[in-house]
């Protein structure tokens, strides 16, 4: 590759919200807790409404792990993305200007006056979302570096970068 791939942007309270949503649905250890929880969920629920397993034991248990269930989901889809818009409105670093510069021996990336090197050695994939991309960079500590579909200039951008990913091995998931 001869010339770097630049992409500039300023975060959105929604590109966070949607690098969590990324980030859960692509971790297999939160795809099988998300399984059990609704496997237990749908579990209840039949305890629940078959009047024969009513007036057994089983009704304070099926009550208690329903609760737990619905607190769980509560939590993934309400609480987690207020959470995190309380946190944008709070930090102005998250709403800082980033730019990424893309070269073929490491990404450059740009966080206000801050920068860092990101060598393609240590990126472990890039997850795909609906509207976003997030790196997964792993060195001392485990980075996630996010860029909205939106800060693509255009399709050829794009695709230069998911060539750029593909030639680096690093895998699209």
């Amino acid at each position: 590759m001869k010339e770097k791939i630049i992409i500039e942007y300023t975060p959105e309270k929604n590109d966070y919200i949607q690098a969590s949503k990324v980030l859960a649905k692509k971790t297999p250890s939160f795809r099988i807790l998300a399984g059990i929880i609704l496997l237990v969920a749908a579990t209840s629920i039949v305890i629940l409404f078959i009047p024969s397993l009513r007036y057994t034991g089983w009704l304070n248990v099926a009550t208690v792990t329903l609760l737990v269930c619905a607190f769980y989901i509560f939590y993934y889809l309400v609480l987690i993305p207020y959470q995190l818009s309380r946190s944008y409105q709070r930090s102005d670093s998250l709403k800082m200007d980033r730019r990424f510069t893309l070269g073929d021996e490491h990404v450059l990336m740009e966080i206000g006056e801050n920068s860092s090197i990101l060598p393609w050695e240590k990126f472990q994939k890039v997850m795909e979302g609906k509207e976003i991309y997030l790196l997964v960079f792993m060195d001392e500590n485990r980075i996630y570096p996010l860029l909205p579909k939106r800060s693509f200039p255009d399709e050829a951008t794009r695709d230069a970068f998911l060539n750029l990913i593909k030639s680096k091995s690093v895998p699209l998931v």
